[in-house]
């Protein structure tokens, strides 16, 4: 394409080629200086798909007046599919242009992003896009001082009290989703059959170090081991650790051999 020369500004479009929408701004400047957009929603779809955009001029500046570029960007704007269009604001001034808005220019708007965006009350994610959400979330470091200011808004906040009938709704609705099998909850143990290492062991045993459990706690402990049967090598590295400690008492005041 064969730019024009002598001018001072210039309105564009972009097209998608992938979905045909448009996307139409202005700039001051020149048509090679680099410039792409700053369409929120434009720049997002041009990121991650750059060789399906091509760009067009529309109009070009020949007067050293910016007023008069934001004009000529409105005269398209007002031509232009508003479903088809990654435009936000139907006015060519940017920056905050809800509160420039009239009474009828504010619902063109809103009915816009009412056709774009409805509601999504009921719709259910697709696998892929909650393994998007995940990823998403995976790597996330909250600062401290993030977590303060967390903290700092939820005191002196009571919890919602759920009704009864509001609870089994939770729970029903908990147990038809994928995943959420009960069974297979509580059959998961990360530690078992997994070799861990010398210093992993260390660090678990400093860290149940002074626990003191309560009697409810050693009786659930109790009931749970009742009837278990444990392997010559379990018994000989309980006896190794008893005779290791000296004078070592079990939690349940067992006796010191077996």
């Amino acid at each position: 394409m064969k730019y024009l020369e002598n001018y001072y500004g210039f309105v564009y479009e972009w097209i998608d080629l992938s979905n045909n929408k448009t996307y139409i701004g202005s700039h001051y400047g020149s048509v090679d200086d680099g410039y792409i957009g700053s369409g929120k929603k434009f720049l997002n779809a041009y990121k991650k798909r750059p060789c399906f955009f091509q760009r067009k001029i529309l109009s070009y500046l020949k007067k050293d007046n910016r007023n008069e570029l934001l004009l000529i960007e409105q005269v398209h704007l007002n031509q232009i599919d508003w479903l088809m269009t990654y435009n936000i604001s139907p006015t060519a001034s940017g920056g905050d242009t809800i509160s420039k808005l009239n009474k009828n220019e504010l619902k063109i708007y809103k009915d816009k992003l009412k056709s774009r965006n409805p509601s999504r009350k009921g719709a259910i994610n697709s696998d892929a896009h909650n393994q998007k959400i995940r990823e998403y979330h995976l790597n996330k470091v909250v600062s401290a001082e993030t977590r303060l200011k967390i903290s700092e808004s939820k005191k002196g906040k009571s919890r919602t009290v759920f009704s009864k009938e509001t609870k089994q709704k939770m729970s029903e609705s908990a147990k038809n989703r994928k995943g959420r099998n009960k069974k297979s909850i509580t059959k998961q143990k990360p530690l078992r059959n997994k070799c861990i290492s010398e210093s992993t062991k260390k660090k678990i045993s400093e860290s149940l170090k002074g626990i003191i459990r309560s009697d409810e706690t050693k009786k659930k402990i109790s009931k749970a081991n009742k009837g278990k049967k444990r392997t010559p090598e379990q018994i000989n590295n309980i006896k190794k650790s008893w005779n290791k400690s000296g004078n070592r008492i079990p939690w349940n005041k067992g006796i010191l051999t077996l």
